[in-house]
């Protein structure tokens, strides 16, 4: 454990403050227990407005990755032996489609939780589903599709599909947990 707080404090000093939020995630997912839905909380800072003091949509595709990292990472073996596991694997997932639906502006100091589900394949993709959620209610909803790629070459997601499950409903622009 000391090594590993040694390890973020300098990766800090190195990358600089604007990768707190990554740090920060991969910390959390690392000591958190194991799940199958992630679920972040948030609130939105000054630096990721704009001049309306709105969240920007760059800012939206920034909590989508911090989201889809923090799943894989709960859901994956526990610990630093997952982390090391995984990036020994030579997997990398890369996004090559987002769709995103704005329902309601996200405001300066608002605070928010974001929820991702891996909710199924095709092929050789993923498809995750994201809302960012205020009051149980949701402001934004995202659908991203994945491929795994490993040396260079597209392959077969099956090291992901233990994070497949259902997904998240919604009535009315509410989210309603599974129970």
């Amino acid at each position: 454990m000391k090594y590993l707080l040694l390890f973020l404090l300098v990766v800090v000093c190195v990358a600089g403050t604007n990768r707190l939020p990554f740090l920060w995630t991969t910390l959390r997912a690392l000591l958190a227990p194991r799940r199958k839905e992630g679920r972040l909380p948030f609130r939105v800072r000054l630096l990721d407005c704009d001049l309306y003091r709105h969240l920007t949509n760059a800012q939206y595709l920034h909590y989508l990755n911090l989201g889809r990292w923090d799943l894989v990472m709960r859901a994956g073996p526990p610990g630093l032996e997952g982390l090391v596991a995984f990036v020994r694997s030579g997997l990398r997932p890369v996004v090559v489609e987002i769709d995103i639906v704005f329902r309601k502006e996200l405001r300066y100091g608002t605070r928010f939780e974001l929820y991702t589900r891996l909710v199924g394949r095709e092929r050789k993709a993923l498809f995750f589903e994201q809302h960012f959620v205020v009051d149980d209610e949701i402001h934004a909803r995202a659908r991203v599709k994945m491929l795994v790629l490993q040396g260079g070459r597209v392959v077969a997601p099956d090291p992901f599909l233990h994070l497949v499950s259902e997904p998240l409903e919604e009535v009315d622009g509410k989210i309603i947990r599974p129970s």
